[in-house]
Order: structure tokens, then sequence, then C-alpha cells
């Protein structure tokens, strides 16, 4: 009888055991989204978008593709703030907090060029202008490569603790 009564609160306890770690295995997968380890392909993707718009700008500037690329700088940092939010790590949060402030400074840089540029339209022609714009976001580009491999040791570290946590389940 003894016997039958510790076996019979053994195997609760393993059943309890097992609901727990699949519970938290759940809720593992739930908070952690796919797409937080592939943000960084979506940054240079955008900053291409950007620089394709300011190749529309014209001599004089046109202030309607001026505003356009003011409107989808302000759509990135918003993105780049929407998804601090739901990467891992602090490392990956400290990534995109460096990309936004370069980010600010290519467009503050951006369109004071661009506005001194009628000024300078004798001098300066449009393509050394884009070239000097574009050379304002070089920092991003390297910004985007340490995300990228932020990303991958968030990726390992994430399925290394699931791996953990399924043969913690199994054994």
């Amino acid at each position: 009888p003894w016997a039958v009564l510790i076996l019979a609160i053994l195997m609760l306890w393993a059943a309890g055991f097992a609901w727990y770690h699949l519970d938290c295995l759940r809720s593992e997968f739930t908070v952690v989204q796919s797409g937080t380890f592939h943000l960084a392909e979506h940054v240079p993707e955008k900053m291409l978008a950007l620089n394709a718009t300011l190749r529309g700008l014209g001599v004089p500037p046109d202030p309607a593709v001026l505003a356009d690329f003011q409107r989808q700088a302000a759509e990135m940092k918003l993105w780049l703030r929407t998804n601090r939010l739901s990467v891992t790590t602090a490392h990956q949060r400290e990534l995109l907090s460096r990309i936004e402030a370069a980010l600010d400074d290519y467009v503050a840089t951006t369109t004071r060029i661009v506005q001194e540029n009628p000024r300078d339209a004798s001098s300066a022609p449009p393509k050394s202008v884009l070239e000097r714009v574009e050379q304002e976001a070089s920092p991003i580009p390297a910004l985007s490569l340490e995300l990228r491999t932020a990303e991958q040791a968030a990726l390992a570290r994430f399925v290394e603790e699931s791996r953990g946590s399924l043969r913690d389940l199994c054994y």
C-alpha cells in the first residue's frame, strides 16, 4: 500500500514537472517573435529606400520629395523604436538605439545639406550633394552588421536554452 502511494506521488510530481516545463517552453516561444532575429536585414533596405527618395530631389530641391524623405525617416524611426521593445537582449536594444541616433543625425544633416544646395548650386552639382548625404549614413550599415551579429548570438542562445528545456523534459 505504501509503495503504491509513493509511486502515485512520484508519478504526479513527474507529470507536474513536465507540465510546468511545457508551459515555460510555450511562454518562451510566445514571447520571442522570430522577426526579432531578422531586424538587421531590414535596416539596409530602409536606408536604400531613403537614398532612392533623395535621388529624386532635383535642382532646385523639390520640397515634396524632401517632405517624403522626412516622412520615410520618421516611419523608420518608429519602426526602430517599436522593434526595440521586442528584442531579446540588452545589446540588441542598445544597437537599435544607436541606429536610431545615427538616423537622426543622418536626417538632420541631409536636410541641412539639401536646404543649402540651392545656394551652392553653381559650385556643388547634385551628384556631389548626394555623395555627401550618403556619407552621413555611413555609421548605419556598420551598426546594422553589428545588429546582425547580436541577433545571431541571441538566436543561438534561445535555441540552446530551448534544447536544454526539452532535454530536462525528456529525462
